[in-house]
């Protein structure tokens, strides 16, 4: 069998090699837009980290990655600086990526293999500075000293005699010392799980240069020219969320450059420079982040959707709908089927990604000018804010970032037609989910008054109604466990500082739902 030894030097090598590669690629991307006299430079650049990564991949006893590695550091001696031909190094880059995830995904005959290949895909790697390395263990002691200290006044405290003269002063004494004590305990988690989260984050400058490869394809492939201009590359992301970004972000930044990006040709009929351009930008906003995609295209054909939709027997209500429109599975307006688009899928699975993680995407084009999607992701998967909510004897939380506003509902509120009730605001009929129906939730009687939550879900109005509203909550998400069968609307478990465990809500799971409100 293979030692933790050996499996700690495999991943660390495949650790070193993705970072390399991705500096290859971003370098070759890079040398056509810079002027002739620096890309030398760059090439060198280029040229020592092939280096680096054949002998590496040397010392790990992978001839077969050596070699490559070797014949494209030839490559890039051989290129001429003013005109490089950066095709053949990308080729490459490919394979040596190819080469890497067989050796993370080996074939079963080798057990040894398969078995560290599968123990290093369990653990994601990041690198950690001894700085961030020693700040925590400063916590972790402060905690110990915490702990103990903590002990010693329990033990005290058990030892008391309330038979004893001055029982009462000496029990309040020890209370307030036990205050203190948690006092200290809370200062010293709080920077310590901060601290602990940020060792989770990854820049999105290493997600951006992923893209720059794909905008280089399939611009090529398409015959057009684009640029990517990327910014706010050092906002950060959990680790947990790098490859649900890294998805939806390939499928909107393909889409702008086959669908959005018009051909050279139009473009200059539209008094548009002949390169169409594709900005990405992020930055953190409270708990979230924001990455916004725009291009300067042609903007989305919202009555080519509208009309694919109503062949396919989309009503009426929904082909008017732009965020129905661009998300629907299968919808597509493209005659030709290939290898980047064409079946309409792509922009549907995106976002079932981001909902898994309780993101959103939201859309805005203009005929001529370009479109602009906006994906919000949470800063973190693990904690988030919620709102507690009564439906009878059950409490349930609702995270936030969906929630538009509260407000209390009378009878006057409500229209009821079709089977279906509504709830009356603002000139506007609402399609009202009485979570106590949806849930099957035991009620002695009907309580008084009531509430409703208003949300976004699948970019339609929607509101719960609700028997009382509770306090906003920062919980701790635990998923649901995999093997398990539950009921929709459920998106998680988290457990109140009471011991009680709540049922958190996916506010997504109400999209198309509506119930008739019980009387």
């Amino acid at each position: 069998m293979v030692n933790d030894e050996l499996k700690e030097l495999l991943a660390d090598y495949l650790l070193e090699c993705d970072e390399r590669l991705i500096s290859v690629e971003q370098a070759l991307l890079e040398i056509a837009d810079i002027p002739s006299e620096d890309r030398s430079a760059l090439l060198e650049k280029v040229r020592r980290d092939l280096h680096t990564l054949k002998g590496n991949s040397g010392m790990m006893g992978l001839t077969d990655l050596q070699s490559l590695a070797h014949r494209l550091e030839d490559v890039v001696a051989d290129l001429d600086p003013k005109l490089p031909a950066i095709e053949p190094l990308l080729e490459g880059v490919d394979e040596f990526k190819h080469r890497l995830t067989e050796l993370r995904a080996p074939a079963a005959a080798d057990p040894d293999a398969a078995t560290v290949s599968t123990d290093i895909a369990k653990e994601a790697s990041v690198r950690i500075g001894t700085g961030d390395l020693d700040r925590l263990l400063d916590l972790a002691t402060e905690l110990l000293i915490t702990r103990n200290r903590m002990a010693s006044l329990t033990a005290e405290a058990l030892h008391l005699n309330a038979e004893d003269p001055g029982y009462a002063e000496a029990s309040q004494q020890a209370w307030q010392q036990l205050e203190e004590v948690r006092r200290q305990l809370e200062k010293t988690l709080t920077p310590l799980d901060s601290g602990l989260r940020r060792l989770r984050m990854v820049p999105l400058e290493r997600l951006f240069s992923r893209l720059q490869r794909i905008v280089h394809d399939e611009a090529a492939r398409s015959g057009k020219t684009v640029a990517l201009v990327t910014r706010g590359g050092e906002t950060p992301l959990d680790a947990a969320l790098v490859e649900v970004a890294a998805e939806t972000l390939g499928h909107l930044v393909r889409n702008a450059v086959v669908h959005g990006i018009e051909q050279p040709d139009g473009r200059r009929s539209a008094d548009k420079p002949s390169q169409g351009t594709v900005l990405l930008e992020a930055a953190v906003r409270g708990r979230w982040v924001d990455i916004e995609v725009l291009d300067d295209g042609a903007g989305i054909d919202r009555d080519g959707l509208r009309e694919a939709a109503l062949a396919r027997g989309l009503e009426m209500a929904q082909a008017s709908d732009l965020h129905t429109l661009v998300f629907r599975p299968g919808l597509t307006i493209r005659s030709e089927v290939d290898q980047s688009s064409g079946r309409g899928v792509g922009t549907s699975a995106a976002l079932d990604a981001v909902h898994r993680y309780g993101g959103t995407i939201d859309i805005d084009t203009a005929p001529g000018i370009g479109t602009r999607f906006l994906l919000r992701l949470p800063l973190t998967v693990a904690v988030t804010e919620a709102l507690l909510l009564e439906v009878g004897s059950d409490r349930y939380a609702l995270p936030i970032s969906s929630i538009l506003e509260t407000t209390d509902v009378g009878e006057d509120d409500l229209l009821t037609a079709d089977n279906e009730t509504f709830l009356q605001r603002a000139g506007l009929n609402i399609p009202l989910i009485d979570l106590g129906s949806f849930f099957s939730a035991t009620r002695t009687s009907r309580q008084q008054p009531r509430y409703a939550v208003l949300l976004t879900s699948e970019g339609q109005l929607r509101a719960l109604l609700v028997d009382q509203l509770g306090d906003v909550a920062t919980i701790v998400v635990n998923p649901l466990h995999p093997t398990l069968e539950y009921p929709p609307g459920l998106d998680g478990t988290t457990v109140l500082g009471s011991g009680e465990v709540v049922m958190i809500l996916d506010s997504q799971s109400f999209g198309g739902a509506s119930t008739r409100v019980a009387s």
